[in-house]
C-alpha cells in the first residue's frame, strides 16, 4: 500500500495539453461488495491503487479502480481514454467553484467526456457505465450513501493535493466547463491497468474482476 503522497508544485503547462495519469492496481481492495474482504471498511485497504501524474503536472497518490458495489456496478476494463475537465453532481459551473471540495457539486476529472465505456461486473447485465468521474473517497461508505457507482476515486488524505494541481494549472471556468455544460476541455489520457486479471479472457470462478 502506497503511505505517503508525493505533491510538487505544478511546472507551467506548454501546449498542447497532454497529462497522462495511471491508476495501477496490484491487489484487490477491502470494503467493496461483491468481493473478498466486503466486510473490511478499512480506509487504508480501500484504496488498492497507485496512481500517477505526469506530463506537466507530477505527483503520486492512492486511489481505486473500484465502485463500492460490483454486484451491481462494474469496474472499467484495463485501457487508456481521454480525459477532460470538469464538474460532479448537477450544477451550473462558476468561477467560484473552482476550489477544493469533497462534497456535492465539485471540479473533477472526467473520463472519455463522460460517454459510455466498456466496465466489468458481476451481474451478468451490466456491461457499459457513463458518466465516469475521477473524484475523491471517503474515509467512511455505506450503502445509502456510495462513494462511487463505477467512478475512479482518490484516497480522502490525497484529494486536496490531487485536484489542486489541477485547478491551479486550469484557473479559468472557460476550461472547466463549456456553457451550460459540465465538461471542459481535453486535457490528456487516464491508464487504467489491474495486473490481477485479463478483463478480454473467459473467466470461470465467476470473478469478473
Amino acid at each position: 500500500m502506497i503511505t505517503k503522497s508525493t505533491y510538487l508544485k505544478p511546472i507551467p503547462l506548454i501546449q498542447p495539453v497532454d497529462i497522462s495519469i495511471s491508476f495501477q492496481s496490484f491487489t484487490l481492495p477491502t470494503g467493496v461488495t461483491g468481493l473478498p474482504g466486503a466486510a473490511n471498511l478499512t480506509t487504508e485497504t480501500r484504496y488498492e491503487s497507485h496512481v500517477t501524474v505526469s506530463g506537466g503536472l507530477n505527483g503520486r497518490f492512492s486511489g481505486s479502480i473500484y465502485p463500492d458495489n460490483m454486484n451491481i456496478k462494474g469496474r472499467l476494463l484495463n485501457g487508456t481514454y481521454d480525459v477532460f475537465l470538469g464538474f460532479h453532481k448537477p450544477g451550473q459551473p462558476k468561477t467560484g467553484d473552482l476550489k477544493v471540495r469533497t462534497n456535492g457539486f465539485r471540479a473533477v476529472l472526467v473520463v472519455n467526456a463522460g460517454r459510455s465505456l466498456r466496465v466489468n461486473s458481476l451481474s451478468p447485465h451490466k456491461h457499459t457505465s457513463d458518466g465516469i468521474h475521477i473524484h475523491n473517497g471517503y474515509n467512511h461508505w455505506h450503502v445509502s450513501h456510495p462513494m462511487s457507482e463505477g467512478c475512479l476515486i482518490i484516497a480522502p488524505k490525497d484529494w486536496s493535493s490531487f485536484i489542486s494541481m489541477f485547478l491551479n494549472a486550469f484557473p479559468n471556468i472557460s476550461e472547466w466547463a463549456s456553457g451550460s455544460s459540465r465538461i471542459g476541455r481535453w486535457i490528456g489520457k487516464v491508464t487504467v491497468r489491474s495486473t490481477l486479471y485479463n478483463d478480454f479472457a473467459p473467466r470461470n470462478d465467476g470473478l469478473m474482476a
